[in-house]
């Protein structure tokens, strides 16, 4: 449904009316005072300027609060507002439901994350539990070996002490010879040996073989008669004492595999309710985007209806014209027509103001006036002439000649000055001006360049004799002062 301004009471629109009349009355008079700027006196251009501008912007600032002040006007400021706020609501949700989405990968990221981390924790320990296990293992079979090759080595033992030297039969040995080993301290197979049978009298290469001879085969005996295993009480023992760690490792192996389980279940619980959590609030947040973008078109549809609730249709209106198109054109055309009123009569009561400015400022007439000033100027000439002798006597013979110079100097000067009269007055002025202007001439530099000055007082840097009475000054023309002669006074 298109939405139409109301009729603008009869009495305000005449009072428009009126207004505009009198705005196109001021334009013509500015117009007329452009066309005649010489005849028509300033100050009346200046006044209808002036009362132009005032009605042009009174009655702008009139219609423009009346058409921010209309009920229509603001219904639909209203909504343009309702609309912009609906408009960010929607931009805030979505970008709420975006970080849902981006809160759900990460939480899938850390997730997974965390259960490789916890099960490479767990093969860790698995693998530390099985390298105990096959070094337990390991350590019981050496530890059985280890047993069973010293009981061996006792039955080996007990065998060798067993068997007597006087009961064996020993090719070549006879009791005499048995006697004489036992007298040696060999009475037992334990107790034979070659370096121990070296030596002993009676017995040479032949008996001692063998000797050694019984002995090996009574080794072989035991060996045959050892043991081939373990008596099962030790071995049980043994295997017991070992299988019980083997067993606490398996217990730690079952715990740890418990305790991973229970880990995993907990990450993925944890995950789930923070998915489920997030899920729902992505659910509520979409929900209220729906609701509220409904909203923001529903207030755009209706808003579609103030389409035609402009400046230029409530000019129509104020104008009494007809709101449509070609009423609001006429409309702008009238706001258009203000503006350029405003701006001309302006600018034509700026120019009578200026003619009036420079009306009140009076003529002026340039003077030129003449003025001659000779000059005279006196230079006298002071010259030092010493003479320098190889004598005992030295002789200066200073010469001053004054010569005074007068150089008259006629200087004109033009000074204009602006009189309410037109004639010029020409005025003349002498000024005779003396400058005195002492001219030094340096003393002669002696022959020799430089000996000794008699009476100086300093020897300056060019080769010169300086008779100053007083440091300041001393050999200022002549490049400095090189070497004192006397001490003076500063």
């Amino acid at each position: 449904m298109t939405i139409q301004f109301g009729a603008m009471p009869h009495k305000q629109r005449m009072w428009v009316h009126r207004a505009l009349a009198a705005e196109s009355a001021g334009v013509l008079l500015a117009l007329a005072s452009v066309v005649f700027w010489k005849v028509i006196p300033h100050a009346f251009v200046l006044v209808t300027s002036a009362f132009g501008v005032v009605v042009a912007i009174a009655l702008a600032a009139y219609v423009l609060v009346e058409y921010k002040r209309d009920p229509v006007y603001r219904k639909r400021k209203h909504l343009e507002s309702a609309l912009k706020h609906a408009t960010a609501q929607v931009a805030a949700l979505q970008a709420s439901i975006s970080q849902c989405a981006r809160k759900q990968a990460e939480t899938a990221r850390g997730e997974a994350s965390k259960l490789n981390a916890r099960k490479l924790e767990h093969e860790r320990l698995i693998a530390d539990c099985d390298a105990r296990r096959a070094s337990l293992r390991a350590k019981m079979q050496d530890e059985l070996q280890g047993s069973l090759k010293a009981l061996r080595e006792q039955h080996r033992a007990r065998g060798l002490r067993a068997s007597a030297l006087a009961a064996a039969r020993i090719v070549g040995v006879g009791p005499a010879l048995k006697e004489r080993l036992h007298r040696h301290g060999i009475s037992t197979a334990a107790d034979v040996d070659r370096s121990r049978l070296t030596g002993i009298a009676g017995f040479g290469p032949a008996k001692i073989d063998a000797v050694l001879s019984w002995r090996r085969d009574v080794e072989l005996a035991l060996e045959r008669s050892a043991p081939g295993r373990l008596p099962s009480e030790t071995e049980h023992t043994i295997r017991h004492r070992y299988t019980t760690l083997i067993d606490q490792i398996a217990v730690e192996e079952a715990k740890a595999n418990s305790d991973v389980s229970e880990d995993l279940a907990a990450i993925r619980k944890a995950a789930r309710d923070r998915q489920a959590e997030n899920k729902t609030l992505e659910q509520s947040l979409r929900a209220k985007e729906g609701k509220t973008s409904e909203t923001a078109q529903s207030i755009a549809a209706e808003l579609t209806g103030f389409g035609q609730i402009t400046l230029g249709r409530y000019l129509a209106r104020a104008l009494g014209l007809v709101t449509d198109r070609a009423g609001s054109l006429l409309g702008l055309a009238a706001g258009a027509f203000l503006v350029v009123s405003f701006c001309f009569q302006s600018a034509t009561g700026g120019g009578a103001a200026a003619g009036i400015v420079f009306d009140l400022i009076p003529t002026s007439t340039p003077t030129l006036t003449a003025t001659a000033t000779p000059t005279s100027t006196l230079t006298p000439t002071v010259t030092f002439t010493p003479t320098w002798t190889r004598t005992p006597t030295i002789t200066d013979t200073p010469t001053i000649t004054p010569t005074p110079t007068k150089t008259p100097t006629t200087t004109r000067t033009s000074t204009p000055t602006r009189t309410p009269s037109s004639t010029p007055l020409p005025t003349r002025t002498r000024t005779p001006t003396a400058t005195r202007m002492p001219t030094a001439v340096s003393p002669i530099v002696p022959s020799d360049g430089g000996g000794a000055c008699q009476g100086a007082s300093a020897i300056c840097n060019d080769g010169t004799c300086s008779y100053s009475q007083h440091r300041r000054g001393t050999c200022s023309w002549h490049d400095g002062v090189r070497e004192w002669l006397k001490a003076l006074p500063p």
